[in-house]
C-alpha cells in the first residue's frame, strides 16, 4: 500500500542536489540539464501538485484518516494539506434485509433463504458460510461472483464450491488470471486457480429468485476487476464495486495494479458506469460495512481531478503516452511462471500493449541462460494503437541442468527506445 510512495525520498535527493548548488547535471538517462536549481524546483513543485491531486480523492481517506497528515508531510511537507472531497453525500449503516456483510464477502438472501455470495478469500468469510448453513439460516448457495483477483477475495472460492456445489460468475476479462494466476506478475496474487468458472459479457443480465444481475467489466482498483449490480423487484438495489471506491473516493492504492488512464478506461470507466446508474442504488465496497452513493458532483469531481491528474503526468514523463509511465505491465512475458524438466522444449509469449495513438513496430530479442537455446533470435511486432499484440518464442532446456529457478529476460526496442532486459519470466527446472 503506497502509491508513488518514492517521493517523499526523491524530494530529498533533489533538495541534497540542489544543496550542492551545481552548474551543471549530467544524467545517467536524458539530456545535460544547465539550469539545475529551476529544474529542481520545477520538478518538486510537478511532483507535490500530482500528489496533492491523488490524496484529494483517495480511498485512504477513509480507511486510515489518521494517516492521511503522514502521507501529507512525507511529500508535501507538514505546511500543505490536500483538500479532500467530502465523503459520500449517502452512507446507509442499516442494509436492506436481503444483505450481509462479513469480513471482506457480502452474501445476497432470497425469500427462500438460498443466496448468492460475492467473494470469499479470508478464513473467517468461510467459517462464517458454514457457520449461516448449519444454524439454516443459509439453505443453499446458488452462486459466487468474483470481484477481483487478489488473494484476499478468491483464496476460499474453491472450499466454497466443495461445500456448496455452486457455479463461480467472472466477466471474460478475468477469466484467465483467476484460471492460471502463476501465469501472471501482479500483486496480492493467489495460489488457489479457480476452475470451471462461468463466463458473463460485459453487461449481460441474468435473472435470479426475485433479482435481476447485471454483470459488468469494472477496472478500478485494477485491470482485472468485475462489478455486480443487484436489482430487486421492489426496486431495492445495490452495486457491488469490489475494491475499487470508498465514500472518501478512489481506490488506486497500487501503481502495479495496473489502471489505464485513457477516457473510457480504468477509472474514467468506472465513473462512467457510475453515473448512469438509477438514483436508487447504493455501492457496497468488499472492505466497507457501510452501503453508500455518490452524488452527481462528486461523480463529476472525480472524474475531474483524474483528467488534471492526466496533464499533470504528462509533463513528468517522457512517454508519448502517459500509460507508459504508470503500467509497469505494458510489456510482458506469459506465463510469467512456468514448470519444465531438462531437455524440454517449452514456450513463452511476449505480450506487448501499445499505448500510444498510433502503430508501432517493436523489436523483441529474447535474452535466455546459459545454456538454453531460443528461436527465433529476433521478433518484429507491428502492433496497432491501444491494442495488445503477441510474439512467441520456443525454449530449449539443456539435457543437464540442476532443479532450480531460471531466469528469461526480453530487450524492446521500439522508436528512440532501447530498454534492455524490460521484461522477465521465471523458469523452475523440475526433476
Amino acid at each position: 500500500h503506497g502509491y508513488a510512495a518514492r517521493l517523499g525520498q526523491l524530494i530529498s535527493s533533489l533538495q541534497l542536489i540542489a544543496e550542492q548548488k551545481p552548474d551543471f547535471i549530467i544524467p545517467s538517462r536524458g539530456p545535460i540539464i544547465n539550469d539545475p536549481d529551476a529544474s529542481i524546483q520545477k520538478l518538486i513543485q510537478q511532483i507535490r501538485l500530482l500528489y496533492q491531486n491523488y490524496l484529494s480523492i483517495s480511498a485512504y481517506r477513509w480507511y486510515y484518516p489518521e494517516r492521511m497528515n503522514t502521507l501529507s508531510d512525507h511529500v508535501l511537507g507538514s505546511s500543505v494539506r490536500a483538500d479532500g472531497m467530502h465523503f459520500s453525500s449517502f452512507i446507509q449503516k442499516d442494509p436492506p434485509s436481503w444483505y450481509m456483510h462479513f469480513s471482506n464477502s457480502n452474501l445476497v438472501f432470497a425469500a427462500d433463504s438460498s443466496a448468492f455470495l460475492i467473494d470469499c478469500g479470508t478464513t473467517t468469510a468461510f467459517e462464517e458460510l458454514v457457520k449461516l448453513k448449519e444454524s439454516g439460516r443459509l439453505k443453499s448457495l446458488e452462486g459466487i461472483f468474483v470481484t477481483h483477483y487478489h488473494d484476499d477475495h478468491t483464496n476460499f472460492i474453491n472450499d466454497v464450491v466443495k461445500e456448496f456445489n455452486c457455479p463461480v460468475y467472472v466477466t471474460k476479462e478475468l477469466k484467465d488470471i483467476l484460471e492460471n494466476p502463476a501465469a501472471y506478475h501482479m500483486p496480492c496474487l493467489t495460489t488457489n486457480p479457480i476452475p470451471d468458472l462461468t463466463i458473463m459479457k460485459d453487461g449481460q443480465k441474468m435473472s435470479w429468485k426475485d433479482f435481476t444481475l447485471t454483470f459488468k467489466f469494472f477496472p478500478g482498483q485494477t485491470l482485472y476487476h468485475d462489478a455486480l449490480l443487484f436489482e430487486k423487484s421492489n426496486g431495492d438495489a445495490i452495486f457491488f464495486v469490489g475494491d475499487s471506491f470508498t465514500p472518501s473516493g478512489i481506490d488506486n492504492y497500487c501503481l502495479l495494479n495496473r489502471n489505464f488512464l485513457d477516457p473510457g478506461t480504468g477509472f474514467l470507466h468506472c465513473l462512467d458506469i457510475l453515473k448512469k446508474l438509477p438514483p436508487n442504488v447504493l455501492l457496497s465496497n468488499q472492505h466497507v460495512a457501510p452501503l453508500f452513493a455518490f452524488s452527481r458532483e462528486q461523480l463529476d469531481h472525480m472524474t475531474n481531478v483524474l483528467l488534471e491528474s492526466n496533464e499533470l503526468l504528462k509533463d513528468l514523463f517522457p512517454w508519448d503516452d502517459i500509460n507508459y509511465g504508470v503500467d509497469e505491465q505494458w510489456a510482458r512475458i506469459y506465463p510469467y511462471g512456468q514448470k519444465a524438466s531438462p531437455g524440454k522444449t517449452i514456450e513463452y509469449t511476449m505480450k506487448v500493449f501499445n499505448h500510444s495513438d498510433v502503430s508501432k513496430n517493436f523489436i523483441l530479442k529474447p535474452n535466455a541462460p546459459e545454456g538454453f537455446s531460443v528461436e527465433p533470435n529476433i521478433v518484429s511486432l507491428v502492433i496497432g494503437a491501444k491494442t495488445e499484440g503477441q510474439g512467441t518464442f520456443k525454449i530449449k532446456l539443456p539435457e543437464q541442468i540442476s532443479p532450480g529457478v531460471s531466469v528469461l529476460t526480453v530487450d524492446i526496442k521500439f522508436d528512440s527506445w532501447d530498454l534492455h532486459e524490460w521484461s522477465e519470466a521465471l523458469i523452475e527446472i523440475v526433476p
